[in-house]
């Protein structure tokens, strides 16, 4: 993660319902609990599965929790262009079709206050995850992180989040 002294990552933010208010450093945003955007894409395979990391051990919020993909917008970058981002810097991933699935409002008890979109996208070839983010990610089946979630192990709040809703509304893919 970068500091200040190393020019910390500037992002935008805004107020609760969504006016522009400016840009600061990462760390003023979350210390601030001031909304930001991101993108989060949820890859699965053809088989239905779906590619979860778990979150490296320098991160400062969850370290070694699952998750899925998920990137801040660089300043006047949109929700695709930072899914692609992401995908290509986390993963390795480069042209994917991605799919907007939903939007979502959420602010975390560490004072993590996010507008995200959900993007989606099938992918069945090599990925290679960037260790300063991740570590042992792989497909999982639904059932898995069902049962994951059953035995309490160790996801993201925006993950579990983003799964139960995404259950919910029936959106996964029907193969699993």
């Amino acid at each position: 993660m970068r500091n200040m002294e190393q020019g910390e990552e500037q992002l935008e933010f805004f107020s609760g319902y969504g006016a522009f208010k400016g840009r600061a450093p990462r760390s003023v945003l979350h210390n601030n609990g001031e909304w930001h955007k991101g993108a989060h894409v949820w890859v699965f395979n053809s088989s239905g599965g779906i590619f979860l990391k778990k979150r490296a051990q320098e991160k400062e919020f969850y370290p070694e929790h699952w998750e899925d993909m998920g990137e801040h917008l660089k300043p006047g970058e949109s929700f695709e262009q930072a899914a692609l981002r992401g995908l290509r810097e986390e993963l390795g991933i480069t042209g994917a079709k991605v799919e907007k699935v939903a939007e979502a409002k959420n602010c975390f008890p560490e004072k993590n206050c996010e507008f995200s979109e959900l993007w989606k996208c099938t992918y069945d070839g090599k990925i290679s995850e960037n260790i300063e983010e991740s570590f042992g990610g792989r497909f999982f089946s639904i059932k898995e992180i069902r049962g994951m979630l059953k035995e309490r192990e160790a996801f993201t709040p925006w993950f579990k989040e983003m799964f139960y809703r995404y259950m919910k509304e029936g959106l996964w893919e029907k193969k699993t």
